[in-house]
């Protein structure tokens, strides 16, 4: 499978330029700033391809060096937290009112969704969120 990586749009305008001005047609070169519903897509894009990229491997908290009996904090989303606590119970799965749980089974019971989630994506420890712990310790 071919990667492709995504260059920051600011960087692509300014190769643009630099090739307008080289050739002397600045006045033609436009900066477009992207619809709402633009945005939108794209976000949605992103949340695809990072719950793409949490499926390829099961999640471990040995991945990200997270010890047994560690507190993760479950948020409803990226800023409201909800106050609900878990304790990390072995390599995959957290303990939340006596019982065991996977992550993913977990935060779908609390999210009430009817579908499958991303368990990584709805928990923090110590302040950061367990998906990008993954990602910075380079784990796929």
């Amino acid at each position: 499978m071919r990667e492709f990586y995504a260059m920051p749009p600011e960087d692509a305008y300014s190769i643009l330029e630099a090739i307008a001005e080289m050739h002397g047609c600045t006045d033609k070169l436009k900066k477009i700033e992207p619809t709402v519903s633009e945005e939108q897509a794209e976000e949605m894009a992103e949340e695809i391809e990072a719950e793409h990229k949490e499926r390829l491997a099961p999640f471990r908290f040995s991945m990200c060096n997270i010890q047994p009996d560690s507190i993760l904090e479950f948020w409803t989303s990226a800023n409201v937290n909800s106050g609900i606590t878990c304790k990390v119970a072995n390599d995959r799965q957290v303990e939340y009112q006596d019982k065991l749980w996977s992550l993913s089974a977990l935060a779908a019971k609390l999210s009430n969704s009817k579908w499958s989630v991303a368990g990584p994506r709805y928990f923090k420890y110590n302040g950061e969120w367990l998906n990008d712990i993954r990602e910075q310790m380079s784990v796929e």
